[in-house]
């Protein structure tokens, strides 16, 4: 049974290190495990504190909106042994997606952080932080940031 325990925490080690490399350093770390093991580990649930680390770096604002909660809940959130494996898929997607953004604007976390609050046009006036609630959103800043590194805005 202690085999099991420690696996597991292994394993949830994994999620937080991986969630971690994304929104800081300049060399995010992809995970080097099969697909297989990914997908069980993100259905398992990452710990509920790592949250406490992704809202260092992303603002809490856009966290608590992507994990579809308000702030009383999030803290509660926080507190959990391990979050569902929804909520665990929702930040694998968010901070893949802040490490892009980091990675286009040289690792400038400032400069994201400021990006994602312009109003921009090709967004019909909205925010990218706006749009980063949701995996559809998220899917829309992330065509956004390949026409800009492509310079296609047609």
């Amino acid at each position: 049974m202690a085999v099991t325990k420690m696996e597991s925490q292994n394993q949830s080690n994994v999620l937080a290190e991986v969630f971690a490399s994304r929104m800081q350093g300049n060399t995010p770390q992809s995970p080097a495990l099969s697909p297989r093991v990914w997908v069980s580990l993100l259905n398992q649930g990452v710990r509920g504190d790592v949250l406490r680390h992704v809202v260092q770096h992303i603002p809490k604002a856009v966290v608590v909106s992507a994990v579809g909660t308000d702030s009383t809940n999030f803290s509660k959130l926080m507190r959990r042994q391990r979050l569902t494996g929804r909520l665990t898929e929702e930040l694998n997607d968010l901070t893949k997606l802040w490490a892009e953004l980091r990675e286009f604007f040289d690792w400038d976390e400032a400069l994201v952080k400021e990006w994602i609050d312009q109003k921009l046009p090709a967004l019909d006036g909205a925010t990218p932080s706006e749009l980063m609630s949701s995996q559809a959103g998220r899917e829309i800043v992330k065509q956004q940031l390949d026409a800009m590194r492509y310079g296609d805005f047609a």
